[in-house]
């Protein structure tokens, strides 16, 4: 038993790799042949139901059962599973009391199989056969009675009746149920897709936003400079040399301000100390040649 309920677990749950209609198709024939081979088969057992139902149910319960693990290697037969079910349930007509049994119950439950599964043209088609088919076997029931196996006793048709109301409610509510719930799930991923969506579309908002601000604080120079190795002047377009600092500010948003670096500013120091240094050499020198020349020159 724990094991059928795992089964039944995974039939239901949302894979990843399984869509909604396969995910329905899989509950809905592994559900068909639990209740053919559990409920429907041991309560006509019970009753003095012709043999013949009991063997049309168990082929339709092992169809369903080989349809159902098909569906784990991804091949699906949504026309085949209904014209199985409206075979089955054409054959029990005759064998089961025609409109006194409870055959009637589950073409309730499946009518609403072509509405789920099939699209267009499909649909209203499938649905159109499965209308004219419960007319004719009605209109069969009606015109030539002698071709249906009443039930044995109203005690039996109480019981027929009984297991086809709850197995057709059960097998409607399963449908429903399986529509919804896959709905809602869909309805909440598609929800946190969105979610996801609008945070992605603001984050690139913002991007593009910061990208606008940075271009229009950065303007770049593309391409080679042709610039004089001893002045650094740079040639324009027209041929012209300009400074440096010029051309730069002139085509782009920078601006310079000006001051020395640390090797710079020694090597200016340096510079500056040799001249003074030199200076004053130079002034001593004068000085000392003019007192020379102005102590020849005393008699």
């Amino acid at each position: 038993m724990p094991k059928l309920i795992e089964t039944i677990r995974m039939a239901c749950s949302p894979a990843q790799e399984a869509d909604l209609e396969m995910r329905l198709y899989r509950m809905l024939t592994l559900a068909a042949a639990l209740l053919s081979f559990l409920v429907i088969i041991p309560t006509n057992l019970v009753q003095n139901t012709s043999p013949y139902v009991n063997l049309a149910v168990l082929i339709f319960g092992c169809a369903a059962a080989l349809l159902y693990l098909a569906s784990h290697r991804s091949r699906i037969f949504p026309k085949l599973f209904f014209l199985l079910m409206l075979l089955t349930l054409n054959v029990t007509w005759f064998l089961n009391g025609g409109s006194q049994g409870s055959v009637g119950f589950y073409f309730f439950s499946a009518v609403t199989y072509p509405l789920i599964f099939f699209r267009g043209r499909a649909r209203w088609s499938l649905l159109l056969l499965f209308i004219v088919d419960g007319v004719l076997l009605l209109t069969t029931d009606f015109r030539f009675p002698e071709y249906i196996i009443p039930l044995a006793s109203p005690t039996d048709r109480l019981i027929d009746l009984t297991t086809g109301f709850i197995t057709s409610s059960l097998a409607s509510g399963l449908m429903l149920w399986g529509v919804l719930t896959s709905h809602d799930r869909e309805h909440l991923r598609k929800n946190e897709l969105n979610r996801q969506l609008i945070e992605v579309l603001a984050q690139n908002r913002r991007r593009a936003i910061e990208l606008e601000k940075s271009l229009a604080e950065i303007r770049t120079l593309r391409g080679l400079l042709p610039i004089c190795a001893w002045c650094k002047k740079i040639r324009d377009d027209e041929g012209l040399w300009t400074r440096m600092e010029e051309y730069i500010c002139t085509r782009t948003d920078a601006e310079f301000t000006h001051s020395l670096c640390p090797d710079c500013f020694h090597e200016q120091c340096e510079k500056e100390a040799r001249q003074t240094a030199a200076g004053a050499f130079m002034g001593i020198q004068g000085e000392l040649f003019q007192a020379a020349t102005s102590e020849d020159d005393t008699p």
